[in-house]
């Protein structure tokens, strides 16, 4: 499998047997004690951090099975991914200083592989969230800082995109600065909606009929009542992924309208410094989670 993903990397490109082997033999010495699929993604984390480019992940990666750990380990390596493409967007942001990105079609093709690697990412958290969405709500993938910082409806605050905008770009517009504002207001007011929805999922969990059935006959004897408390659960999981998807939609549309106002430069700034917070934050979030699991 390794050699195939290889094979497909190296295709039309001149790469030495050293190069090739310093890709394989850094993945299996990481992945070595993990499943195939875990080794074939640190193989390809290995071979974008050797050979720095433009990787569609899609392309590459077959689609994960359904569950956290999977969803863990491909979210892992989304993430060495996400840095190479903030590294890409800083040297972008400086365009005077570096001439691979100073003509707009050249910083326009690097903002469409970024968003191209976000859409990769809501289009595998969708395809896990159809059957368990109630992952996204309590990501394990995810930090104690991460979830306490960053995660509202399974994801990101949408509202959040202003407030980077706000600290990053320094020389939008009045026009611009007006468009952007009203995409705020609908924003947030969309955000109020689903909160309003997520009050009703949460009152619904400590409501009849799933904790009802339990207070009533007790938990010895909810085998007995299986059909209700499927149906309950079901129920409750067919709402979680209503207001997943709802929230995710919010997410991109407010990306898109958001970046359609700013120049490309602008865009730029604003996803390195979108992608910073992200990984800062993670990588704070690990330090902080290790400390204390040392501590214990």
């Amino acid at each position: 499998m390794c050699h195939l993903i290889l094979t497909r990397l190296f295709r039309g490109r001149a790469v030495s047997v050293l190069e090739a082997s310093r890709v394989l033999l850094t993945a299996i010495s990481i992945g070595h004690s993990l499943s195939d699929q875990a080794t074939v993604h640190f193989t390809l984390a290995t071979y974008i951090y050797t050979f720095p480019m433009v990787v569609n992940l899609s392309e590459f990666i077959p689609p994960m099975p359904n569950s956290p750990e999977s969803f863990t380990e491909f979210h892992n390596v989304w993430l060495i991914r996400l840095k190479d493409f903030v590294d890409q967007l800083l040297l972008a942001a400086a365009p005077d200083h570096n001439p691979q990105y100073a003509t707009e079609e050249q910083q326009r093709r690097l903002i469409d592989n970024v968003m191209s690697h976000y859409h990769y990412y809501y289009q595998e958290k969708s395809r896990v969230a159809r059957e368990q969405p109630y992952l996204f709500f309590a990501p394990p993938w995810m930090t104690s800082l991460g979830t306490s910082l960053l995660l509202w409806v399974g994801g990101f605050k949408p509202a959040t995109i202003f407030n980077l905008i706000a600290t990053s770009v320094n020389d939008l517009t009045a026009e611009q600065e007006r468009k952007l504002e009203m995409v705020r207001k609908q924003t947030v007011e969309a955000e109020r909606e689903l909160e309003n929805e997520m009050a009703i999922i949460h009152e619904s969990v400590a409501a009849p009929p799933l904790m009802g059935l339990v207070r009533q006959i007790g938990m010895e004897k909810v085998g007995r009542q299986r059909s209700a408390v499927d149906q309950a659960m079901e129920v409750l999981n067919h709402s979680m992924r209503t207001v997943l998807e709802t929230a995710d939609k919010l997410r991109g549309r407010t990306m898109r309208k958001t970046v359609e106002i700013m120049s490309s430069i602008q865009t730029i700034k604003f996803l390195a410094a979108a992608g910073e917070m992200q990984l800062r934050i993670r990588r704070l979030g690990l330090e902080r989670d290790q400390h204390r699991a040392s501590s214990s």
